[in-house]
């Protein structure tokens, strides 16, 4: 490459937000941007340094991976499942994505790794899996409930039973019904607040919210043998922000 053309390609790496690194076949760094050093988080000189030496990675089960196993001869190959430490104990999720560089008689000159830090997105996925699982079980139980209710009130009126024997067994199965529909209500309410459906952001007054809140649910929590305190000292103030997120 000429002195311009090798300038353009430094100035296109640096503006990426992903990390880069072009080794050679032994895995010493021969280019990076200024995006490794940040994931890195160092200022040192990376160039003929070995990639392994300068970002050590695992798996999540704690097993040591060569940056140069992950290469293939000849096509492209990636993994998301490695994590990187910080010497502070700090530990990101990392996407990195290698690239051979082929030369002559169809052999790798060198590799690209393409190296991202995905912490973000592997924690919401997490949540996320936790979360569904959560409102799984939440929602077993009183459609079990309501459905067994039911039943035994069609298996009543088959066998022509007293409408006082199956009348409680309609009122639970209404009652488990209700309950799955405010669930359903609050899932409403939580997606509009996480895409930001009504989210106009007004002043809120911290102590009357609470307050509110203590009114809305001290009733329902009375009838599953909980307690809600509510201890506010002095006046907590007032914020901005959406009161359907806030709530």
């Amino acid at each position: 490459l000429s002195q311009s053309d090798h300038s353009q390609l430094v100035t296109i790496l640096n503006s990426m937000s992903v990390g880069i690194a072009s080794v050679d076949t032994q895995g010493n760094i021969r280019l990076y941007n200024a995006a490794l050093l940040g994931l890195i988080d160092t200022n040192d000189n990376l160039k003929n340094k070995p990639l392994d030496s300068c970002m050590p990675v695992v798996t999540c089960d704690g097993e040591t991976v060569s940056f140069m196993s992950l290469a293939e001869k000849t096509f492209m190959t990636q993994r998301d499942d490695l994590k990187f430490t910080y010497p502070d104990g700090d530990e990101i999720r990392l996407s990195i994505v290698v690239n051979p560089i082929i030369g002559r008689h169809n052999r790798p000159t060198g590799y690209i790794f393409i190296i991202e830090d995905i912490t973000k997105e592997k924690n919401l996925d997490e949540e996320r899996d936790e979360f569904i699982s959560v409102i799984s079980h939440e929602l077993r139980t009183p459609i079990t409930i309501a459905e067994g209710s039911i039943s035994n009130a069609q298996l009543l009126l088959d066998r022509g039973a007293d409408a006082s024997m199956y009348k409680k067994m309609f009122a639970t199965a209404h009652e488990q019904v209700v309950f799955l529909a405010n669930m359903v209500n609050d899932l409403g309410t939580l997606s509009r607040a996480e895409r930001g459906v009504g989210d106009a952001v007004e002043p809120i007054d911290i102590d009357e919210l609470a307050q509110t809140l203590y009114n809305k649910y001290n009733d329902s929590a009375k009838q599953k043998g909980l307690r809600f305190d509510l201890d506010i000292a002095g006046r907590a103030g007032t914020v901005s922000t959406s009161r359907l997120y806030l709530e």
